[in-house]
């Protein structure tokens, strides 16, 4: 097991990477993904413009029955796959389907970073911080 020691405390008003960073690292089970991406401000702050986010997403396979709510019996069972994003920034926690997320803040999907918990505590010890992990935020 990687011990990582607690990376220094986000600089600015935002504390979303601390946030999200430590859903990642209380996940034992490793289904979490811890993403870093840019969606549109709809705050004062950035209001129009694209800023660095954080959230983690958990991706569950739902099975549903043959013949469930009046469905046609001889058709299924069926697996649904769902991906919900877990944002813990506001005052009150918000679990959204990501589809429904990266409309509402126009996230480009393939521009976002991923990371497996694995990936996460190796950056967080390699970096010294919470994120983003790039060249703009060296480590500490």
């Amino acid at each position: 097991m990687v011990r990582v020691s607690p990376p220094v405390e986000p600089q600015g008003a935002g504390d979303c990477f601390a946030r999200a960073a430590r859903l990642i690292w209380r996940d034992a089970r490793g289904t979490l993904v811890l993403v870093h991406g840019h969606p549109i401000g709809t705050g004062a702050e950035n209001l129009g413009q694209r800023f660095w986010h954080a959230w983690v997403e958990v991706t569950e396979e739902v099975t549903i029955p043959a013949g469930t709510n009046g469905a046609n019996p001889d058709h299924g069972p069926f697996t649904l796959t769902l991906t919900t994003c877990l944002d813990r920034t506001g005052d009150e926690p918000v679990a959204i389907p990501r589809d429904l997320y990266y409309r509402l803040g126009r996230i480009e999907a393939d521009e976002c970073r991923r990371y497996t918990r694995g990936e996460a505590l190796t950056a967080l010890q390699h970096w010294g911080h919470w994120g983003p992990w790039d060249d703009e935020h060296p480590p500490v």
